[in-house]
């Protein structure tokens, strides 16, 4: 179990600094070369144009609701596995 525990936020970091190195990438690469500028609203009658790098935030953020959601789906599984089996060590469970 506890090679599980390791292994997951191994993983978890690696998927982390993957994200990170994605989104500063993908910044310094639009704004060195200019490319896709936005316009950042700031409130409902001003804005900041020019703004680069919106595209990468966006999937940056995209990846880290996913990588959250695959961790809640690896978290609930374990517990249900560990739920499973505590039920069948106790004789809970009835066969049909």
């Amino acid at each position: 179990m506890l090679k599980r525990i390791l292994l997951v936020i191994f993983t978890n970091l690696a998927f982390l600094i993957a994200v990170v190195s994605i989104y500063a990438i993908g910044y310094e690469y639009d704004r060195e070369h200019r490319l896709y500028p936005e316009s950042i609203q700031i409130s409902y009658d001003m804005s900041i144009g020019g703004v680069y790098g919106q595209r990468w935030e966006r999937t940056a953020k995209f990846l880290l609701i996913v990588g959250g959601l695959s961790n809640a789906v690896i978290l609930l599984s374990w517990y249900r596995n560990l739920q499973s089996e505590r039920e069948a060590g106790f004789g809970l469970r009835q066969e049909l």
